[in-house]
């Protein structure tokens, strides 16, 4: 009999409300990289908002199941596919994210690797430090409800 794990649960409200930020700066970021009709004119603007965003919001989700007593580590393999095919989604209509797909798995295996995976049983091992979420969050979490976003560039 073969045995399944329990299904990825909810994200908590706050995690939640940080992952649909960074979705939101995401998405309207990359409105800038695109011309009137539609057509992707800076590519490599978009690369670095979305490797930089899927780190981040990697962090939220990563830290949040981590914290759970019923962690499981495959949950980091649903939480990055379901992560990079939500970035690819947020190019605006008619312009498509596709080719920034290998690049945004590359950029989440890496920062898995970077950032270390805990065991079943074990802490999380961070060579960044403990529980550092970047400039992004900081910069989410202190602005009013509608945020300005920093300078892609």
């Amino acid at each position: 009999m073969k045995k399944t794990l329990p299904p990825l649960p909810p994200l908590s409200v706050q995690a939640l409300h940080d992952v649909e930020v960074i979705d939101q700066a995401v998405q309207d970021a990359l409105e800038g990289c695109i011309n009137a009709v539609r057509n992707l004119v800076n590519p490599e603007k978009a690369s670095r908002i979305l490797r930089t965003c899927l780190v981040e919001s990697l962090n939220v989700q990563i830290d949040y199941y981590s914290s759970l007593p019923n962690y499981h580590p495959i949950w980091l393999a649903h939480t990055t596919k379901r992560r990079v095919d939500s970035m690819i989604d947020l190019f605006p209509v008619f312009t498509s994210g596709e080719p920034f797909r290998g690049e945004l798995l590359r950029t989440a295996v890496d920062h898995l690797k970077e950032r270390g995976v805990r065991s079943a049983n074990g802490p999380v091992k961070s060579s960044r430090g403990d529980s550092a979420r970047g400039y992004l969050c900081s910069f989410f979490r202190s602005t009013p409800t509608h945020p300005q976003l920093p300078k892609f560039q």
